[in-house]
């Protein structure tokens, strides 16, 4: 009997070159080699030019911290070596991944580094190159080696038409980093007008933490190097990085309007520089003066008290983005507080953190902020709340995503938390406690699955809660990969 499997399923042969093409885009390196191995179809799709714009090279050290009292070279794949020699005249979006300690970059590997260095023309370049160092690193030893930096610095000495830069991290150490990336970057005249840069930003949608006290430019530093790049539009730095004397500095006539202002709040009340800093309500006008169209996002990392971040979150400045990492807690009071201040401006609000019940608050902050049509809170959340915040935006919700196991069914409760023996009608004692244990899997399933079809008609999309971690990204249900969602 002949057999129906070939016959079974969609035919993905007639897909469309451009279609693989973008699938195959959606794949790390060694995913996209082996993918194109299977037929010659996807082999030619391969090898289309296009798929190598942009690009993400990953060069992997150790992850141990305690390796850095060894020597650790960085390692990349055979095949990696391959696809450079042979694409990296194509590529225009890089970003080259140092990741973890090492002490030494291999000489075959460094050859590779600094011939893409000479043969891309660049339009963008992110550079992760180990970790941010803290105080603490300067004491271990196992540094990466001036020479292997200066291979790495190639790419900016080398840069002809780079239109943005993002740097994630590198090692400053003084005996090492001399001179620095931003002296390399501001000797390159081909790159002065630069228009995006970001430094040490951490992307909140793959990153939960980063590194406490780091060692980090300093404001004068900064001031410094935005002097020389005056047609920066988009602009990503930490709070310890910036001082009025900054944020005048982007208010000078003569410079490109700045567009965005993307803000990281690291707190350390052990750290002057990582404490509470205000930036004067006059140099904020005087910004918006000079750029009148400007957003800008606050991102939070670690624990404030609420009397900092009302010190931080002024009024005046027009803020689009709020974000709350996993550890740094968000209050009720924080969030009527942003509700209050940013009901005009405000669009998009991420709670990543896990404690409190804001319900309310999240309720009001929704109705308020018209513009909000992106949300996300990972904390506990009542299931009649997601539904009436759903109804809300309806079809506009852009961004709307709650964490499965912290949904409540329960009706809630109006006793106090704090009370640890309740008392029955029939005059029975019982621990709340145990009242408010979680709910089963059996129990908790059908009503999650009735949560989702009712929440998936509302916003006429397919809506489902998250099961881990909160990243976010472009489309109502985050919970299926970019690569599936071309099939479904």
């Amino acid at each position: 009997m002949e057999s129906s499997d070939a016959t079974d399923g969609p035919d993905f042969s007639t897909l469309p070159d451009v279609s693989w093409v973008h699938i195959l885009s959606l794949l790390p390196l060694h995913d996209r080699a082996n993918v194109a191995l299977t037929c010659h179809a996807l082999n030619d799709a391969f090898n289309h030019p296009s798929l190598w714009h942009t690009v993400e090279v990953s060069l992997y050290g150790d992850e141990c911290r305690g390796s850095r009292y060894s020597k650790t070279e960085l390692v990349l794949p055979d095949n990696y070596l391959a696809m450079i020699r042979r694409f990296g005249a194509y590529f225009q979006d890089l970003s080259l991944l140092l990741i973890g300690y090492f002490t030494s970059i291999p000489p075959d590997i460094k050859e590779v580094i600094l011939e893409l260095s000479k043969r891309c023309r660049l339009s963008n370049l992110t550079l992760q190159v180990g970790v941010i160092i803290s105080k603490l690193d300067l004491y271990q030893v196992g540094k990466p080696q001036r020479i292997d930096l200066d291979a790495v610095l190639s790419f900016i000495e080398n840069a002809v038409r780079l239109h943005g830069f993002t740097l994630k991290s590198w090692p400053a150490y003084s005996d090492v980093m001399c001179p620095d990336i931003l002296e390399t970057m501001r000797k390159n005249q081909k790159i002065k007008n630069l228009e995006y840069l970001s430094l040490f930003w951490e992307d909140f949608k793959t990153s939960t933490w980063t590194t406490m006290n780091a060692l980090l430019p300093t404001p004068y530093k900064m001031i410094e190097t935005l002097e020389h790049f005056n047609r920066v539009q988009y602009l990503s730095l930490r709070l310890c990085m910036i001082n009025d004397a900054l944020i005048l500095e982007l208010s000078k006539p003569g410079r490109a309007s700045l567009k965005i202002f993307k803000i990281m709040v690291t707190y350390s009340p052990h750290s002057p520089e990582f404490q509470k800093l205000e930036i004067k309500t006059s140099s904020w006008e005087a910004l918006l003066k000079s750029s009148p169209e400007l957003d800008v996002h606050f991102n939070f990392v670690t624990r404030m008290k609420y009397i900092d971040k009302a010190a931080i979150l002024k009024p005046d400045i027009p803020v689009v983005v709020v974000s709350f990492m996993k550890y740094a807690k968000c209050t009720p009071q924080d969030m009527s507080s942003i509700t209050d201040k940013y009901a005009k401006t405000l669009r998009k609000f991420f709670n990543y953190s896990n404690e409190g019940v804001c319900d309310e608050e999240l309720v009001e902050l929704v109705d308020k902020c018209k513009h909000v049509n992106d949300l996300v809170h990972n904390g506990e959340i009542h299931h009649e709340t997601i539904k009436r915040l759903a109804r809300a935006r309806g079809k506009e919700w852009h961004c709307f995503q709650f964490k499965k196991e912290n949904i409540s069914f329960r009706t809630p409760s109006t006793e106090d938390e704090n009370i640890i023996i309740g008392k029955r009608p029939s005059g029975e004692l019982y621990m709340t406690q145990m009242e408010r244990k979680p709910q089963s899997d059996e129990v908790r399933d059908p009503l999650l699955q009735q949560l989702a079809a009712e929440v998936s008609e509302v916003i006429g999309q397919k809506w489902v809660p998250v099961e881990n971690e909160i990243t976010t990204d472009d489309s109502v249900n985050s919970g299926r990969a970019a690569a599936q969602a071309l099939f479904d």
